[in-house]
């Protein structure tokens, strides 16, 4: 059974949290720390990272190589399987993005050696 998510209002990044309370301010992560949360333990934050990257992705070839350099490939197929189903949706939109134009081929070839995902190219 698929277990729904409610998306909760926006949460801050870990920079806002371990600055000062007094210059508390939301800030946008990085690349670095959007693909290392990936890996958090909630599910919410996992699913809210992904649709970070996925929106961070679209249409910008710099920040699809970027992501490429980082890694997180092995991290996205991961979360395509993921029991709640809006991790999943969004991993898969995460990756539909990175690997998605004619410049993304090592993009393509990175979901590919991490076992990518069945189906996913017939879409």
């Amino acid at each position: 059974m698929q277990h729904q998510l409610m998306m909760a209002p926006r949460s801050p990044s870990i920079y806002s949290i371990q600055k000062d309370p007094r210059e508390f301010a939301w800030c946008d992560p990085k690349l670095p720390e959007a693909i290392h949360t990936l890996q958090h333990q909630f599910p919410i934050v996992q699913a809210n990272a992904a649709v970070y990257l996925q929106h961070m992705c679209f249409s910008d070839n710099k920040v699809k190589m970027e992501v490429y350099r980082l890694g997180c490939f092995e991290h996205l197929v991961d979360l395509s399987d993921h029991r709640v189903l809006e991790v999943q949706k969004n991993a898969c939109g995460a990756l539909k993005n990175l690997v998605f134009g004619k410049s993304t081929d090592e993009n393509k070839i990175a979901v590919k050696n991490v076992g990518g995902i069945p189906g996913f190219w017939d879409c």
